[in-house]
């Protein structure tokens, strides 16, 4: 076996345009990921606010003053007939 070489600045002299080409492509991945997770919280804070509370009463859902009157009671299958 032939004994590795170690000297770091040649190996960076070497390798500079795939290690600035790496560097590059981490760059804009990064500003691509920062501008569609922008895009995604903007959308929805968008939709959050075309939804508007609805403000009529005849649209608004209340329950009944009393709970007895809108439930209805279980029945046992077995004694059903």
């Amino acid at each position: 076996m032939s004994h590795s070489e170690n000297n770091m600045n040649r190996q960076v002299k070497r390798h500079r345009g795939p290690l600035i080409g790496f560097i590059a492509l981490g760059a804009f991945v990064a500003i691509l990921l920062v501008w569609w997770l922008g895009g995604v919280v903007t959308d929805a804070q968008d939709a959050t606010d075309a939804q508007a509370p609805a403000t009529d009463p005849a649209l608004s859902i209340t329950a009944p003053d009393d709970p007895t009157t809108a439930t209805v009671p279980a029945q046992n299958p077995a004694t059903a007939d």
